[in-house]
C-alpha cells in the first residue's frame, strides 16, 4: 500500500479502533456486495458494484472509475476489513470497508459500515451501506 506520512498514521489508528455494534453487516459482506459510501469535508462518494471489478470514486464533484485487483475480505490486525486496492501508475488508492456501524457527521444518519479511503496521500473517512444481501 502506498500511503505516506500523517495519512498512514491516521489510517492505522482508524483501523485499530474497537469494533462495536453492527458487525452483522460485515458478516454478510462478500466480494459480490454492492457498497455505497459517502463522506464530508470534502464531499466524496464511492460506489462498488456487486459485480465486475470497477468502482467509482467522486471527490469534490469529479467522478473517476477505477479497476481494482484482488480484494478481501482480509484480516487486518485481527479486525475483519474488506480491502480494495487499485493498482494504478497515476494514483495510490486503497479502500477499507470495516464491519463497524457509522453515523454520518452531517446528517446524523446511521449506516452499516465504516469506510476509509487513502487516495494520493490523503485520508477520507465516511459511512456506507451494503445494498444487496
Amino acid at each position: 500500500m502506498r500511503v505516506f506520512g500523517k495519512v498512514a498514521v491516521a489510517l492505522t489508528a482508524a483501523l485499530l479502533g474497537a469494533v462495536t455494534g453492527a458487525a452483522m453487516a460485515f458478516d454478510t459482506l462478500t466480494q459480490s456486495s454492492h457498497v455505497k459510501a459517502y463522506g464530508n469535508d470534502p464531499d466524496w462518494s464511492l460506489e462498488i458494484p456487486g459485480s465486475g471489478n470497477k468502482l467509482a470514486l467522486t471527490i469534490d464533484g469529479e467522478t473517476t472509475s477505477y479497476k481494482y485487483a484482488n480484494m478481501g475480505p482480509s484480516l487486518y490486525l485481527d479486525r475483519k476489513t474488506m480491502v480494495y486496492r487499485v493498482p494504478n501508475d497515476k494514483h495510490a488508492l486503497s479502500i477499507f470497508v470495516k464491519g463497524k456501524a457509522c453515523q454520518d457527521s452531517a446528517t446524523g444518519k446511521a449506516h452499516e459500515v465504516t469506510v476509509i479511503i487513502a487516495y494520493d496521500g490523503k485520508g477520507y473517512g465516511g459511512c456506507g451501506d451494503v445494498l444487496n444481501r
